[in-house]
């Protein structure tokens, strides 16, 4: 990134971006994302990004389920990818899963429309893909 009339330093930003598919009629919706990333310094006290995954509405998550996970991501590129199939939404960073949640209420859960969206900062993406399991 380059910033003219700004000496070289150090940037730090949160990012925190979510992947989703509305409620709809009889399916529930979900939402896949990661919380709080931050800048590479030290954190005390458990001060750590999160990664989650969790339906909507909350209350009709199974037990167990869509619990937050202590994410530590480095600094590369990452493939992040959401995988809905039948009740269950899982959320995988280059083929590992950290997160998932289930719904104890509908079959499938809704197929859209899906959202994706990031507060605070503007995210560069290299590809986004859709694709049926």
């Amino acid at each position: 990134m380059m910033c003219p009339g700004i000496s070289p330093g150090k940037l730090e930003a949160e990012v925190h971006f979510l992947i989703s598919a509305p409620k709809s009629p009889g399916k529930d919706g979900y939402h896949a994302g990661v919380l709080d990333l931050k800048g590479s310094a030290l954190r005390p006290f458990g001060d750590h990004p999160q990664s989650q995954v969790y339906i909507e509405p909350t209350g009709d998550m199974s037990q167990g389920s869509g619990i937050p996970q202590d994410y530590e991501p480095g600094s590369g590129w990452h493939t992040y990818r959401v995988e809905v199939q039948g009740n269950e939404a899982s959320l995988l960073d280059d083929g590992v899963q950290i997160g998932s949640a289930s719904s104890q209420q509908t079959d499938v859960l809704s197929n859209g429309p899906i959202g994706f969206s990031s507060e605070l900062v503007i995210l560069r993406v290299s590809s986004l893909r859709i694709l049926t399991l």
